[in-house]
């Protein structure tokens, strides 16, 4: 009485798998147990990144997008940099700090 069957398919559908949300909480559990619970966090944060890299990773709320904006521009400034020293060393890019050509500078101030 007022115990899960020990054999036979899942009664809920969160009850399928041990990591789903709502498995910890399922009949008769207090949704306390520490391994239940390290094993939710785990698949929700595996489902965060994964949808983070794969680029599904959707939010319309303002302070998510800050968030994320504020953590990767200064993730990418470094990228851009250590690109713009390559094409420079390339010289794929041509900075000039002195825009006299080299042929009308003389080396004596006469």
């Amino acid at each position: 009485m007022g115990k899960e069957p020990l054999a036979g398919p899942p009664q809920d559908k969160h009850q399928r798998l041990p990591g789903q949300p709502g498995y910890r909480t399922r009949a008769s559990r207090t949704g306390l147990d520490p391994i239940d619970t390290a094993l939710e966090t785990s698949h929700m944060e595996g489902l965060f990144l994964s949808r983070l890299f794969t680029g599904r990773l959707r939010t319309r709320q303002p302070l998510y997008l800050l968030l994320m904006l504020a953590i990767g521009i200064p993730l990418l400034v470094p990228l851009a940099l250590s690109l713009a020293q390559y094409a420079y060393a390339k010289k794929m890019i041509y900075l000039e700090l002195n825009p006299a050509p080299p042929s009308s500078r003389s080396l004596c101030p006469c």
